[in-house]
C-alpha cells in the first residue's frame, strides 16, 4: 500500500501521516506530523470486523488491557476505501518479551500463562455469534492438513506420527474443552511495559476452538525461534512447564487437558506444515521441529 493511500484514509481520522512502515500483510505503523504513533489495519471483512469490536469491548469492560478501533470523522469505526475495508488503532506503548528472555527469565512463562489464563477466562463469559468461526481442529487435522501435506512429502516417519495422532486425538478430543481462543497468541501479540501486562493485541482470526491451543500456540512460537540452539531447547521444555502450571493456577485445566499439550502442539505443526508446504525452507523447518517432537513426548508429558 503507498502511502499516499495510506494518506487517504488516515486522512479521514483527522491524521496527518508522513511516514508508514509495513508490519504485516495487512498491518502499518503510521507516524504523524506531531509525532504520534497509529496502527492502521486492513480488515479480512465487515463481518469478523464487528465479532472484533464486540469482543475487545467484552474484554475492556473486564478491566483487561488491549487496543481498541478509533472512530474517524464519519462515526465509524472502519472506512471502505478501494473495495477494501480499514480501521486505525492507537499504537499501544510496550514490547514482546524475545524468546532468549522468555527461556532465560522464570517469571516470564509464569506471566505468560497468567496473561493468556485470565483472557481465556474473560472470553468464556462472552456469547459467541453464529457468524464467528468454530474451528473443529480433529477435521482440519485430518481431512485438510494432513491430506495436504502427504501430496507432497511420503515420509515414512510422518506417516507413522499422522496415524499415531489420529488414534490419540479421537480417543482425547471431545474431552478438550471448547471456547472462543485468541487463535494467535504468539509473544509478539503480549505486550509489557515495565515488566506489567500493558495489553493483547491482533484479535482478528479469533476462533472457537480447543481452549489449549493459545498455550501451546505461545510456546511453539518460541521454540520455532531457538529451534537451532539446543541449549534453549532443554530450557524450551522447563518453559513449557511452567507456562502450563501457572494457567492451571488462574484457569484449572481438566486431566484430559493436561495430558493433550503434546497432541496439540503436534497439530499445530502439521497445520503450520500443511499451510507452509510450498515455502521449502519454512516446511522443513517445521518438520524438523514436528519430529522432534515428538520424539521428546515423555519430556513434554
Amino acid at each position: 500500500m503507498k502511502l499516499s493511500e495510506i494518506q487517504v484514509v488516515s486522512s479521514y481520522w483527522g491524521l496527518n501521516v508522513v511516514a508508514s512502515k509495513v508490519l504485516s500483510e495487512r498491518a502499518f505503523l503510521l507516524r504523524t506530523d506531531n509525532g504520534g504513533r497509529f496502527i492502521l489495519k486492513k480488515k479480512v471483512s465487515i463481518e469478523t470486523f464487528q465479532f472484533e469490536v464486540q469482543l475487545l469491548s467484552h474484554i475492556k469492560n473486564d478491566k483487561f488491557p488491549t487496543h481498541f478501533p478509533l472512530e474517524n470523522n464519519l462515526g465509524e469505526l472502519t472506512l471502505k476505501y478501494n473495495e477494501m475495508y480499514f480501521s486505525i488503532y492507537p499504537y499501544l506503548e510496550g514490547t514482546p518479551f524475545n524468546a532468549e528472555e522468555c527461556l532465560n527469565t522464570p517469571t516470564i512463562p509464569r506471566n505468560l500463562g497468567e496473561t493468556i489464563a485470565t483472557l481465556h477466562k474473560s472470553l468464556a463469559t462472552l456469547e459467541t455469534p453464529d457468524a464467528l468461526t468454530n474451528s473443529d481442529l480433529y477435521s482440519v487435522l485430518f481431512d485438510w492438513a494432513i491430506k495436504e501435506i502427504l501430496r507432497i512429502d511420503h515420509d515414512k516417519v510422518l506417516t507413522n506420527i499422522f496415524k499415531e495422532l489420529k488414534v490419540e486425538l479421537k480417543k482425547r478430543v471431545n474431552f478438550l474443552l471448547t471456547q472462543i481462543i485468541h487463535r494467535d497468541a504468539h509473544i509478539y501479540n503480549i505486550l509489557y511495559k515495565d515488566n506489567k501486562l500493558s495489553g493483547i493485541i491482533d484479535f482478528e482470526i479469533a476462533e472457537v476452538n480447543v481452549r489449549i491451543f493459545d498455550i501451546c500456540y505461545c510456546s511453539t512460537s518460541i521454540l520455532n525461534r531457538v529451534f537451532l540452539n539446543e541449549e534453549l531447547k532443554d530450557k524450551w521444555i522447563l518453559f513449557v512447564k511452567e507456562i502450563v502450571f501457572e494457567y492451571h493456577k488462574i484457569n484449572p485445566l481438566n486431566e484430559v487437558e493436561v495430558n493433550s499439550i503434546w497432541h496439540i502442539m503436534l497439530a499445530i505443526q502439521v497445520i503450520f506444515m500443511a499451510s507452509f508446504k510450498d515455502y521449502s525452507s519454512i516446511y522443513e523447518i517445521n518438520k524438523k521441529m514436528l519430529i522432534w517432537l515428538y520424539e521428546n513426548k515423555e519430556k513434554i508429558n
